[in-house]
């Protein structure tokens, strides 16, 4: 509206008179029609565009100055939020691509320069936490207007630059806990949208720790927030198979290895999450004991209790209740509202509605894999009768893809409309026990229990057998044992007593170490930066002398030469001197004296 002002349009029919409304509407009419654009379109392309182009001009050349310069590296974060804000103002996509990969090229060069020790006095050092605090803030800007705008790759490539300076940083550097926090939420968010649930859930549990040990005065609100989250998220992982020993031997997909790895390392983890470590970790966090009672029961119902024929009946209120919880909600993200680099920190708080869906696909897998233990054939209508929340299309795809996944066996017969469990008893689909509710075993599953059960039955025979001999065995080994046990009990004590004071020793030596080393580096950091404003100063002082002499030179010729004018005045007053110097004239700036008889110049001895 500002740049549509008649001021700016000009010429005529805007200052002068005013043209009719149906000529407008009859020549944009017409001009829509031949160029398919609108009025505002041809007005934004010839008036708004350049004007944007030249701001995003303006801010890319300024952010190429900046860059690598210690010294205007907050004002370089405080250029790159307000390019950030522009591109939020004017949803300009294609030119936030851009602006991220120049901050990736510059952090690029940042590193190049400091591995290869070719950095000036001036260049941005990445052992100091102030200048890797404020690359940290504007990546995260970065992920906040990539997600504004929808851009989950730039987000999710934001997320591996900070993981990158978090390990490329010093030791000496110590990341604030806050940033940990909104390194763990948007990458928590960027899964979700990936729909990859399992590193969403672990994600959330690694910000559930992360809070739990940092925060101490956290809210039993926001704990209970926290908990209903990765409650829920845990347990809207799908229910993947138990791979045997064949299939992990035949798994070599590189590129899905690859990722996980990947994925795993930007989460700090030892090793790939799986929902069966994720349900552990609910227990050993003591998650559980911060959840509302209604989401407790549903943990209860999907994972402890067997109990598949009222299951749905259970679960279906309480998944139905998750929009009304009292867990707060996260607004929509207003594009137009600009960004705040030092104000991000607003919790990350989804709707637990989000989870409903994935919570009804690992409900049906559930009743699914509980009726397959306790019926072998069931119709397709009491099947349906238990899960009312579903078509037939959809239990029938579930069931579809769980044979398929080999999370059960399970045969579909059209003609009687029913379901046939575990009849191919020629097919062993896992080594180890599924997880969740679980009472027996399908007749697949048993075949391979029958070689176990007959080596523990001999055993059991040979015992009885064998009884008294084996007694007296017994009894002979536990007599030695006690014996070599009293032997070696003394020396085994002084040998954990001393033990354990090596490693306290070790340890205390280890602190020491660092501490020392700690010290060190800030002496030494101290004294460099001592040096450096010395010199500052010495070259400020330099430089104050060198303009004083400056200064003074000036005053004492421009002295000398109001002396000799002076002089040169009062020989022109007498007799002798005006007719001698009646044709001289003076160029002050120069001291040269011409004489218009001769068309010469020369110095006047008067002057030296």
């Amino acid at each position: 509206d500002q740049l549509m002002t008649p001021e700016r349009l000009g010429g005529e029919g805007v200052t002068g008179e005013v043209q009719p409304l149906s000529n407008f509407f009859l020549s944009s009419l017409l001009l829509s029609t031949v160029s398919g654009e609108g009025t505002q379109d041809r007005t934004d392309r010839v008036l708004l565009t350049p004007w944007l182009k030249f701001l995003w001009e303006s801010y890319r050349n300024i952010l190429d100055l900046l860059r690598n310069n210690k010294t205007f590296e907050l004002l370089y974060r405080d250029v790159a939020k307000r390019a950030f804000e522009f591109c939020l103002e004017y949803k300009r996509h294609s030119e936030f691509r851009k602006l991220c990969e120049m901050f990736r090229n510059h952090y690029q060069s940042t590193v190049r320069s400091q591995a290869s020790g070719t950095k000036d006095s001036y260049s941005i050092d990445l052992s100091n936490p102030d200048s890797v605090s404020c690359l940290v803030q504007v990546r995260f800007a970065q992920m906040h207007a990539a997600v504004s705008l929808d851009l989950w790759q730039e987000a999710f490539k934001a997320i591996e630059e900070v993981h990158n300076l978090f390990q490329n940083a010093s030791k000496h550097v110590i990341i604030k806990p806050k940033d940990w926090n909104r390194y763990y939420e948007k990458q928590a968010q960027v899964y979700w949208m990936a729909n990859n649930r399992l590193f969403h859930a672990a994600a959330l549990q690694r910000l559930y720790v992360l809070q739990r040990e940092q925060k101490k005065t956290i809210t039993p609100e926001d704990l209970q927030r926290l908990s209903s989250l990765v409650l829920l998220s845990t347990l809207a992982v799908p229910i993947t198979p138990v791979a045997n020993e064949y299939d992990r031997f035949l798994a070599k997909d590189d590129i899905a290895r690859e990722k996980a790895r990947k994925l795993t390392s930007l989460l700090r983890l030892p090793s790939k999450p799986t929902r069966t470590s994720l349900l552990a970790d609910l227990t050993r966090f003591g998650i559980l004991q911060h959840v509302p009672p209604k989401l407790k029961l549903l943990y209860q119902y999907l994972e402890v209790d067997f109990n598949p024929l009222e299951l749905c009946a259970n679960v279906c209120p309480i998944l139905e209740s998750l929009p009304g919880s009292e867990v707060r909600v996260e607004e929509d993200p207003d594009l137009s509202e600009p960004i705040d680099i030092n104000h991000l920190d607003k919790p990350y708080s989804p709707p637990l509605c989000q989870y409903v869906e994935a919570l009804k696909e690992a409900l049906l897998l559930r009743l699914v894999s509980q009726v397959a233990q306790i019926y072998q054939t069931i119709s397709f209508t009491r099947l349906q009768e238990l899960a009312p929340f579903v078509t037939v299309w959809e239990l029938e795809k579930v069931i579809v893809r769980a044979a398929r996944n080999n999370n059960l066996q399970v045969r579909i017969d059209h003609i009687t409309h029913s379901l046939h469990f575990g009849t191919d008893l020629n097919l062993n689909l896992k080594e180890e026990t599924p997880g969740g509710p679980f009472v027996q075993a399908m007749p697949t599953e048993r075949i391979r229990d029958q070689l176990c059960a007959f080596s523990q039955a001999l055993q059991q025979a040979a015992s009885l057998i064998f009884s008294e001999e084996t007694q007296a065995r017994l009894e002979k080994e536990k007599v030695k044992a006690r014996k070599q046990y009293l032997k070696t009990v003394e020396d085994d004590h002084k040998a954990l007593l001393n033990r354990k004071k090596i490693i306290e020793n070790r340890k205390e030596f280890l602190e020491n170490q660092e501490k020392a080393k700690r010290k060190k580096y800030a002496e030494e950091h101290r004294t460099k930066e001592l040096k450096e404003r010395e010199a500052e100063e010495l070259r400020l002082k330099k430089e104050k002398e060198e303009r004083e002499k400056e200064q003074l030179l000036k005053e004492r010729n421009e002295m000398k030469m109001k002396i000799d004018l002076e002089r040169l005045e009062n020989l022109k007053k007498t007799t002798v001197g005006a007719k001698a110097l009646a044709d001289v004239t003076v160029d002050v700036s120069t001291q040269t004296h011409f004489h218009s008889d001769f068309g010469c110049k020369y110095t006047n001895p008067f002057l030296f």
